[in-house]
C-alpha cells in the first residue's frame, strides 16, 4: 500500500474580514462504536484553538451530495473565526459503515446525531452550535430535546414534513430516473438513494416543531417564499431570528450536475453563529482521531457477512481525498491484488450514483480484492473550495486520474477503472494510457479523445447546450447536420470526423484499448444506447479485427443516464465483480 502523503494547508479568503490570517485545515475521520463507524470531517485552525464548537447535519440523498462543497466553505469559513465544525455521515449514507435499506434506517440516522455530539464532547467542546440543513434540520429537531450540549440552533431551509420530502423526492425519481420498475413494493426509491418502506414511513410522518426548551439562541434561514405552516410557526415566534436566503433551489436541486453554491446564505450564517459564539479560546486534541475502520458487510459471492477494512488516504501533490477498501481478514490479502478504481461523474463525489460506489467497493473487498474512490482537485472533499463549479476534462484532471490509479496499484494490470458519463471518459482515457487489466465504461457520451474547450475551464450551464442523449438534441440545426451526414457517409469518412472530433464515434474511444488488451465492457441505459447507434457504433466496433478481444456490450432495458436507477447498478456490478473473482 502507498504511504499517504502529507496534505497541504489552505489558506482562505472571506471577503476582506479580520480573520484572513487565520489558516484551516479539514481532517477527515471515523468515529462512533467499532461495530459502526461514521464518517465525519473536522475543520479546524490549524493551530488546534478554537472557541466553540458547530455540528453540521446535512440533508439525505441527492442533497446530501449535492450540497457538501456547500457545507465545506461554511465549515471552512467558520473554522476562519476559530470556531471548530463537524460534518457527517449518517449511517448507512455516504461513507459511513451499514446498509441503506433498514427498518431502522431513521433511528440510526439520529443516533448518528448524538455520536457526533459525544465526539465533540471528547473532545472538550461542551456547548454546540447545531445546523441543520433540509432533511438535516428536521431530525436535528427531533433530537434537540435530548441533547443539552446543542444550545444553539440554525435551522437551514428547513422541511416542514418528512411526508412533503418523501413525496417530493419519489416524483423527482420517477420523472428524472424512470418509473419503479424494477423495485419490489419493501423499497421507495429516491434519487440518490433507496429507503425501506418501514424507514419511508417513520422519515413521513417527522413534523418541524422548533423543539429544545434549553436553546438559547435560533436562526431560522429560511427562502422568500415559505409555505410550510410549521415552518412559519417557528419564524413568528417572537424570540426566533429569522433571515431569508436565496439561491437554494440552485443549491440542493440543481437542474444538472451544475450546483450554484448559495455563498450569501453562508456568510449570513456564519455572521450569526459567530456573534453568538464565546470568545474564549482553548487548544483541542486531535491525535487520536482514526483513519480506518472496519466494518461487516454481505458477501457477494454468498454465505455469512463479511468484515472488510476502509482506509483515507491522499494522494499527489494536491493531497486527493480517497478512500480505500481491502479484505480485513490478513491470510485472504495477496501480492498485487485485483483494484477496482472508481471515477465520479463531473463535479459529483467519490460515493458515486446512489452510493453505488461505496457499496460496490465493499462488495469487491469482501470478495477478495481492492477498491480506490477519490475527489479531483475543486469537487467532493478534496482541495479549497470555489463558488462555481470545476472543470470536467482539465488537464490537470486527468494528471489526477491517472496519478489515482498510479496510486492505487503498483501494476496497472490488475487494475479495473470504471466511471459514468465523464468518468467514464476517464477511465478510457487512463486505461489507454496505463494498459489496465479492464474498464467498464457506463453510459458514455464523449466518444472523442479531442476536449471541447467549453468542458476544459470552469463550465457555465449556457456552455452545456442539450446534453446528446437527449432526445431534445435530435430537434437542433446541429443534429439535423450530422443526421444526414451519418446516414450519407461511406463509414471511413464518418469516422474520419470522429478522429477530428467533429462528432462522437465509439470506435474512435474504444478501438485502442482493444489494442492495449484492456479488457473492455460497456454498459449502456436506453437513451444512451440509442446515441451509441446514432453514432454508428456497432458498424465501427464490427470492425475491430476479430481475432481480438472486442469489448462487451450491455444494453440495460431501463434506467437514465446518470445510473442513479437500480437496472443500470445492477448491470454494472456483474462484469466487475465477476473480473475480481475470475482467475
Amino acid at each position: 500500500m502507498v504511504i499517504d502523503e502529507l496534505r497541504p494547508l489552505y489558506t482562505h479568503t472571506h471577503r476582506g474580514d479580520a480573520h484572513v490570517d487565520v489558516q484551516t485545515r479539514q481532517e477527515e475521520f471515523y468515529f462512533g462504536p467499532e461495530e459502526l463507524a461514521l464518517y465525519g470531517v473536522l475543520h479546524l485552525p490549524v493551530d488546534d484553538r478554537v472557541r466553540g464548537a458547530v455540528l453540521i447535519c446535512g440533508s439525505i440523498a441527492k442533497e446530501q451530495t449535492d450540497a457538501c462543497r456547500g457545507l465545506r466553505m461554511l465549515g471552512d469559513a467558520l473554522a476562519r473565526r476559530r470556531i471548530a465544525v463537524m460534518r457527517f455521515d449518517y449511517a448507512g449514507t455516504g461513507d459511513s459503515a451499514d446498509c441503506q435499506v433498514r427498518h431502522d434506517t431513521v433511528a440510526r440516522w439520529c443516533a448518528s446525531i448524538g455520536l457526533a455530539v459525544d465526539h465533540l464532547a471528547g473532545l472538550g467542546i461542551e456547548s454546540i452550535t447545531g445546523i441543520g440543513l433540509r432533511v438535516g434540520s428536521l431530525l436535528l429537531d427531533a433530537v434537540l430535546p435530548d441533547q443539552p450540549r446543542i444550545d444553539r440552533v440554525v435551522h437551514w431551509d428547513p422541511v416542514g414534513r418528512g411526508r412533503s420530502f418523501v413525496r417530493e423526492q419519489q416524483a423527482l425519481h420517477r420523472l428524472s430516473v424512470a418509473a419503479e420498475d424494477g423495485y419490489t413494493g419493501e423499497n421507495v426509491p429516491l434519487i440518490g438513494a433507496t429507503l425501506s418502506s418501514t424507514a419511508a414511513k417513520e422519515l413521513s410522518e417527522i413534523e418541524f416543531v422548533g423543539s429544545g426548551d434549553h436553546v438559547r439562541a435560533r436562526l431560522m434561514a429560511t427562502r422568500p417564499e415559505v409555505t410550510d405552516k410549521r415552518v412559519r410557526a417557528v419564524c413568528a415566534r417572537p424570540e426566533v431570528d429569522v433571515v431569508t436566503v436565496e439561491g437554494m433551489p440552485e443549491f440542493i436541486a440543481p437542474d444538472s450536475f451544475l450546483v450554484a453554491l448559495p455563498v450569501a446564505a453562508i456568510d449570513e450564517i456564519v455572521e450569526w453563529v459567530d456573534t453568538r459564539t464565546t470568545t474564549v479560546v482553548d487548544s483541542i486534541d486531535t491525535t487520536d482521531l482514526r483513519h480506518d475502520a472496519r466494518m461487516s458487510v454481505p458477501n457477494p459471492l454468498g454465505g455469512s457477512s463479511t468484515e472488510v477494512v476502509e482506509h483515507i488516504e491522499h494522494i499527489g501533490a494536491h493531497g486527493l481525498f480517497a478512500v480505500r477498501t481491502s479484505p480485513a481478514d490478513a491470510r485472504t490479502t495477496v501480492d498485487n491484488p485485483k483494484t477496482v478504481v472508481f471515477f465520479a461523474t463531473a463535479n459529483d463525489l467519490h460515493v458515486g450514483p446512489n452510493r453505488e460506489w461505496v457499496d460496490l467497493a465493499r462488495q469487491v473487498a469482501a470478495a477478495g480484492g481492492q477498491a480506490l474512490r477519490f475527489d479531483r482537485t475543486g469537487a467532493g472533499e478534496t482541495g479549497p473550495v470555489v463558488a462555481g463549479p470545476t472543470s470536467i476534462y482539465s488537464t490537470e484532471a486527468i494528471g489526477e486520474a491517472l496519478a489515482a490509479v498510479r496510486h492505487a496499484s503498483s501494476d496497472p494490470s490488475r487494475v479495473l477503472v470504471t466511471g459514468v458519463c465523464s468518468g467514464s471518459w476517464y477511465s478510457a482515457y487512463v486505461a489507454r494510457e496505463l494498459h489496465t487489466g479492464a474498464a467498464v465504461l457506463i453510459n458514455s457520451i464523449a466518444w472523442s479523445w479531442r476536449r471541447k474547450r467549453s468542458a476544459e475551464g470552469n463550465v457555465r450551464p449556457e456552455d452545456l447546450g442539450v446534453p446528446r442523449s437527449d432526445p431534445e438534441w435530435q430537434k437542433t440545426p446541429r443534429a439535423r447536420i450530422k443526421s444526414g451526414l451519418r446516414r450519407r457517409l461511406p463509414y471511413p469518412l464518418w469516422r474520419e470526423l470522429g478522429r477530428r472530433g467533429i462528432t462522437q464515434i465509439p470506435e474512435i474511444l474504444v478501438r485502442p484499448l482493444v489494442k492495449a488488451g484492456v479488457d473492455t465492457t460497456l454498459v449502456l441505459s436506453p437513451h444512451d444506447y440509442g446515441w451509441y447507434v446514432d453514432q454508428r457504433g456497432p458498424e465501427g466496433l464490427a470492425r475491430i479485427d476479430p481475432t481480438m478481444r472486442r469489448p462487451r456490450l450491455i444494453s440495460v432495458g431501463s434506467g437514465d443516464h446518470s445510473a442513479f436507477h437500480e437496472s443500470v447498478r445492477t448491470a454494472v456490478r456483474a462484469p466487475i465483480l465477476d473480473w475480481i473473482t475470475s482467475p
